[in-house]
C-alpha cells in the first residue's frame, strides 16, 4: 500500500506528464509496468533522459536522440562492419551525452572474425572515431559517452580495419642513410644573379624534404611587382633535398653528428661562398660579409633557429628572419606515436581518408621515422604547462608483420632532449623509433628562448596561415595551374593537406579532444601554436570559441583568438601576420600566377624585407 502511495503522489506531483501518468497507472493495473517504468518516464519529464522506440538511452540534460537507418552510411563504412545502431544525438552542455544501448537488442555479428561493439562519432563523411566504450555485462549494456551533439554509430568492425591504417607508418620507400656522400648536391648559390642584383643577401631555407621555392624565385626573377626586391636584395638558395638521406637538423654542437648537420652544412657553405665564391653560368659570385637576412618555410625555421643560436658571428649580422608557416615548436604530425594513436581510433570508414594520406606521404619518403630531420620536427610539448599536450594513452595497433602491438603514447613522445629520461611514464617503452637514430643531435628544446625576443628571435617576422575546415574544391582546382608546378602535383597535396589538417583536429590531448582538439586550427601540416612561437603555457584555445546550449565548442568559421596570441607569442606581436584560408603548401607557392606575374603573399614577404632593410639603412 505504501508504494501505492507514493505512485499516487509522483503522478499528482507530475500530473501535466502523460507519461508519468500513464506509467502510473500501469502500476497500478499490474499491467506488467513496474517501478522502473515510472522512473524512465519521470527522467523523461524532468528532460535528463531521453529514449528511441528501440530501446536506446541517452542520459543528460535535456538530451534529445532520434533513430536513423542503420544504412543511412551503408557507403561510407568498411566492408564487413556491423552497424548496429546509427544515431542522432543532442542535448545542452556542458556535460558530455551518455549512451546506453541493450546488447541483447543489437544484431548478430556473422561477419567472419568480426571485432566487438564501439560506439563510434561521425566526424567527417567516411571518418568514424573510436570512443571510449564500456560494456557492462550486469545491465546488459553497452556504454559511452558524446563529446558534442552530433551523429554516433554503433558498430562492430573488421578486425583489418582501424589497425590496418597504422600500417601506413612503415615506409616503403627505401630508407634513408646517413651516407655524407649522398650530400654532394646540396649547395648554397645565387639565384639568377645577373637579374637579382641587389647588394644584401636573402638566404633562402626550404622545409622538410624537397625546394619548393619554385614560385617564389620566378617572381623574384620575372615579376614587374618584385622591381624594388631585385633592385635591393640578392636571393641565395640553401638547397638541402633529404629525398633518401638521414640527417639532423643540428640543435646541439656537441653531438657526434653536428658536424654532418643541416645547420652545420649551412655554416660551410656561407664560409665558401664568401671566402671562395660560387660558380654559376654567369660567373663566379661572392656571398658578401656583411648584414643579410633570412627566409625559411616550414621547419626550415627550425633549421634557421638551430643555425642562428650555434653561429653567434653569423647570427649578429641577421637583421630580419622572415618565416612562412614555420614549426617553430614542432608539429604533432611528425609525433610518430601520436599519429599511430588517432589513427587506431579511425577505421571504420570504408575509404579512410587518412590512411590514404599517411600512404602519400610515406610512399614518397616525405615524412619518416628513418629520418632524424623529421623526428626533429615533432612536437615539443610546451604547451603542455598551460594544460594541453601529449597525453597518456595506452592503445594497440596491428603490426605490418602481423600480430598486435600494445603501444603507449606519453610526453616521453615529445621531440625533446630530456624526452626518454622523464619520470613517471615507465610504462612508455614503445617508443618510435627505439633506440634513437645514430644521427640524433639534440632537441629542438636547445634553440627555444625562454623569454621574448630571446635568441635571435627579436628579429623574427611570422607569416601564419590557417584553414577554415571548408574544402573550397572549385577554388582549389581554379589555382592550381597557375604557378610553375604541375597543376596536378598542387591540386592533390592541397587536398592532402586539407585532408591533414582534419585528422590533426582529431588528435587526443591533455587539453581535451575533438571537437574542441588543441590543434584544430592549423594550416595543413602547422598548427597555430607552432606558427605564431607560443611559450606554451597558455589555458584558452587559439581559435575563438561560442557557446552553444551550454557548451563550449570552435567558432565557425575558425578563428584565431589573437588576445590568446598576444599575450604568449615568443615573438614581437607586431610581428605576426596571419593569413586565412591559406595552406601549408601555398605559403610557399605564394598562389603566385606565373601568367600575370602577381602574388599578393610575396608582394607582402617582400614589403617585410624592404621595410627591415629601410630601418637597418636608417
Amino acid at each position: 500500500m505504501g508504494v501505492v502511495s507514493v505512485l499516487v503522489a509522483v503522478s499528482a506531483c507530475f500530473g501535466a506528464s502523460d507519461r508519468v501518468t500513464a506509467a502510473v497507472g500501469g502500476v497500478l493495473r499490474n499491467d506488467g509496468r513496474t517501478a522502473v517504468d515510472v522512473q524512465r518516464a519521470l527522467n523523461e519529464t524532468l528532460a535528463l533522459q531521453a529514449f528511441t522506440a528501440d530501446g536506446v538511452c541517452v542520459t543528460g540534460n535535456a538530451p534529445e536522440v532520434e533513430s536513423l537507418n542503420r544504412d543511412t552510411w551503408n557507403g561510407e563504412t568498411a566492408p564487413g562492419a556491423v552497424v548496429g545502431r546509427a544515431l542522432r544525438v543532442g542535448g545542452r552542455g556542458p556535460g558530455a551525452l551518455k549512451v546506453s544501448v541493450s546488447l541483447s537488442a543489437l544484431p548478430p555479428t556473422s561477419a567472419p572474425g568480426t571485432g566487438a561493439w564501439n560506439g563510434y562519432a561521425r566526424v567527417a563523411p567516411g571518418a568514424f572515431l573510436k570512443l571510449d566504450t564500456t560494456a557492462d555485462a550486469r545491465t546488459g549494456t553497452l556504454e559511452f559517452s558524446c563529446p558534442a551533439p552530433g551523429e554516433y554509430v554503433v558498430a562492430a568492425e573488421p578486425p583489418e580495419s582501424a589497425p590496418a591504417a597504422a600500417k601506413g607508418l612503415v615506409p616503403s620507400s627505401p630508407d634513408p642513410v646517413g651516407d655524407p656522400a649522398l650530400k654532394k648536391d646540396w649547395r648554397l648559390y645565387p639565384v639568377a644573379p645577373e637579374k637579382i642584383t641587389g647588394a644584401v643577401p636573402v638566404v633562402l631555407i626550404h622545409g622538410a624534404t624537397n625546394d619548393r621555392w619554385a614560385e617564389f624565385t620566378h617572381w623574384a626573377e620575372n615579376s614587374p611587382e618584385a622591381a624594388t626586391f631585385r633592385r635591393d636584395f640578392s636571393l641565395w638558395n640553401f638547397r638541402h633535398e633529404m629525398f633518401g638521406i638521414d640527417g639532423a637538423m643540428g640543435f646541439d654542437p656537441d653531438c657526434p653528428s653536428y658536424e654532418d648537420s643541416i645547420s652545420a652544412h649551412l655554416r660551410r657553405f656561407l664560409e665558401q661562398a664568401e671566402t671562395q665564391g660560387v660558380e654559376t653560368d654567369s660567373g663566379r659570385h661572392y656571398f658578401p660579409p656583411g648584414r643579410f637576412a633570412l627566409l625559411t618555410h616550414s621547419s626550415g625555421a627550425q633549421k634557421a633557429q638551430a643555425f642562428l643560436v650555434n653561429n653567434p658571428d653569423y647570427a649578429e649580422r641577421v637583421f630580419v628572419w622572415v618565416t612562412l608557416s614555420p614549426c617553430h615548436t614542432g608539429t604533432p604530425i611528425a609525433t610518430m606515436e601520436w599519429d599511430l594513436h588517432t589513427l587506431s581510433r579511425l577505421g571504420l570508414g570504408r575509404a579512410n581518408p587518412f590512411f590514404a594520406l599517411f600512404r602519400r606521404l610515406l610512399d614518397r619518403n616525405y615524412l619518416t621515422d628513418k629520418r632524424q630531420a623529421d623526428l626533429d620536427s615533432g612536437w615539443l610539448n610546451t604547451d603542455r604547462a598551460g594544460g594541453q599536450g601529449i597525453p597518456l594513452r595506452r592503445f594497440t595497433t596491428n603490426e605490418p608483420g602481423g600480430g598486435r602491438k600494445e603501444r603507449v603514447l606519453s610526453p616521453r613522445d615529445a621531440a625533446r632532449s630530456d624526452a626518454r629520461g622523464l619520470p613517471g611514464f615507465e610504462e612508455d617503452t614503445t617508443f618510435v623509433p627505439d633506440p634513437p637514430l645514430e644521427t640524433w643531435c639534440g632537441g629542438a628544446d636547445l634553440v627555444i628562448p625562454s623569454e621574448r625576443g630571446g635568441l635571435y628571435t627579436d628579429r623574427l617576422i611570422i607569416h601564419a596561415s590557417y584553414t577554415d575546415g571548408k574544402l573550397r574544391l572549385f577554388d582549389l582546382l581554379r589555382r592550381s595551374n597557375d604557378g610553375v608546378v604541375k597543376g596536378k602535383t598542387v591540386f592533390l597535396e592541397n587536398l592532402s593537406l586539407f585532408v591533414c589538417g582534419r585528422f590533426m583536429a582529431l588528435f587526443d590531448s591533455v587539453g581535451g579532444g575533438w571537437p574542441m582538439g588543441a590543434y584544430q586550427l592549423n594550416d595543413g601540416f602547422i598548427p597555430m601554436q607552432s606558427q605564431v612561437f607560443l611559450d606554451g603555457r597558455q589555458t584558452a584555445p587559439v581559435f575563438e570559441t561560442r557557446t552553444v546550449l551550454g557548451r563550449t565548442l570552435p567558432d565557425t568559421p575558425l578563428r584565431p583568438n589573437l588576445d590568446v596570441i598576444a599575450a604568449h607569442t615568443l615573438a614581437k606581436p607586431e610581428n605576426i601576420r596571419i593569413w586565412r584560408n591559406w595552406s601549408h603548401l601555398e605559403t610557399v607557392t605564394g598562389r603566385y600566377n606565373v601568367r600575370t606575374g602577381k602574388s599578393a603573399y610575396f608582394t607582402a614577404v617582400a614589403a617585410d624585407l624592404s621595410s627591415a632593410l629601410a630601418k637597418e639603412v636608417n
